[in-house]
């Protein structure tokens, strides 16, 4: 019986750089009705993509340089603020997606209930607050070293997409919502250009995102602490949305 084909996602271009690559590592935008440049982060907008690579500065070098117009072969109007613009969205994306995965069922708060999903192997992603208090932080942060840890967001910020008050610490089931919910956050932190702090995470200190590596401690070359339990493999979601089949 033959084989499947994999289907391979065309690469697009970046207008700034010049350089091809896969979708998953560039942003997608449009011309508006208006001639106004627009963000697509779902890559469903109708019209002709406009792709720029997935950091906050090669966004800002797009619109210092009128690439947008140049681009796509018409005056557009792309605002000075754009940078910014998307890195709200990317972060309101992320906050909906949390939102979806606490009507779904995956989501528990609270220290309690979080260490228990964490001691019984039920939590796939841990999500705290980046102004949380740094004792209760570094105790559940050390106690699941195995698992990809998230904080981001600020409480008030954790509170209002989870629909709960005064959210310190989060944790997310093993599976695709967890998954998903990593990925956006680092594409967030990508976007951003900072990079993935695991050393200060564990102190219960700083925002940042820390990943396990495949023996269940932290990052290679972090700090070296390993999970008192082990850990598991977990897999890292890639750094980009899923790509998209428009132009």
């Amino acid at each position: 019986m033959p084989r499947p084909r994999e289907v391979e996602m065309p690469e697009r271009r970046c207008i700034v750089s010049g350089e091809r690559s896969d979708p998953a590592g560039l942003l997608r935008f449009v011309a508006g009705p208006d001639g106004t440049v627009v963000p697509d982060l779902d890559g469903d907008l109708p019209g002709r993509g406009l792709w720029v690579s997935a950091r906050r500065s090669a966004v800002a070098e797009a619109v210092r340089r009128n690439a947008f117009s140049r681009a796509a072969r018409q005056r557009l109007h792309a605002d000075p603020e754009l940078p910014s613009l998307v890195a709200e969205l990317l972060r309101r994306r992320s906050l909906a997606r949390l939102g979806l995965a606490q009507r779904g069922g995956t989501v528990v708060t609270g220290a309690d209930k979080v260490r228990d999903w964490v001691t019984r192997g039920r939590a796939g992603l841990l999500l705290q607050a980046c102004d949380g208090a740094a004792d209760g932080r570094r105790r559940l942060a050390h106690l699941a070293q195995a698992l990809p840890l998230v904080a981001l967001y600020a409480g008030p910020e954790l509170s209002l997409a989870l629909g709960r008050e005064n959210v310190v610490h989060a944790a997310i089931a093993a599976g695709g919502a967890a998954d998903r919910i990593l990925q956006d956050a680092r594409r967030l932190l990508s976007y951003e250009e900072r990079g993935e702090d695991g050393a200060t995470l564990l102190s219960g200190t700083g925002a940042g995102i820390r990943l396990p590596d495949a023996g269940g401690g932290t990052d290679a070359g972090r700090d070296g602490d390993s999970s008192p339990d082990g850990g598991r493999a977990t897999e890292d979601a890639a750094a980009g949305a899923a790509p998209s089949t428009r132009r």
